[in-house]
């Protein structure tokens, strides 16, 4: 898998996450309930480490290129590591090698202890597809 169709893939993971407008134009439709409230979003990482700093680099840069660009949204706190207690204000990220996903949509993704999954290895799918 490319670089550039990994970073498309991580980051469409993301905006489906992250959604920030509350209208429908030609890109789709928002879920209303899922709209962030503030226009800063705390970002943090569960178990970040120098093996995958590249690919969290990536994360980032997306985020940066498309919501933060494209919205009033500002993206705080890449570098941290998440607090071992929820403190329901962030968007955790977990890498694992398994299917990259959100456990819901929006704002409500910071209810989860672990609630998106991020995949940045994919040695698990090419064992499957092989």
């Amino acid at each position: 898998m490319s670089k550039r169709i990994y970073i498309k893939n991580i980051s469409a993971l993301i905006l489906a996450s992250l959604a920030s407008t509350a209208w429908a134009d030609e890109n789709g439709y928002v879920l209303r309930s899922a709209v962030w409230s503030q226009s800063t979003i705390p970002v943090c990482w569960i178990n970040p480490s120098t093996v995958n700093s590249a690919e969290r680099s990536w994360v980032k840069t997306a985020v940066e290129r498309t919501w933060a660009r494209s919205s009033r949204l500002s993206f705080t706190g890449w570098e941290s590591t998440c607090p071992v207690a929820n403190q329901g204000n962030a968007v955790r990220i977990k890498i694992q090698d398994d299917n990259p996903r959100v456990q819901v949509l929006g704002k409500q993704v910071t209810t989860f202890s672990e609630g998106m999954f991020l995949n940045c290895d994919c040695s698990a799918a090419m064992r499957q597809a092989g």
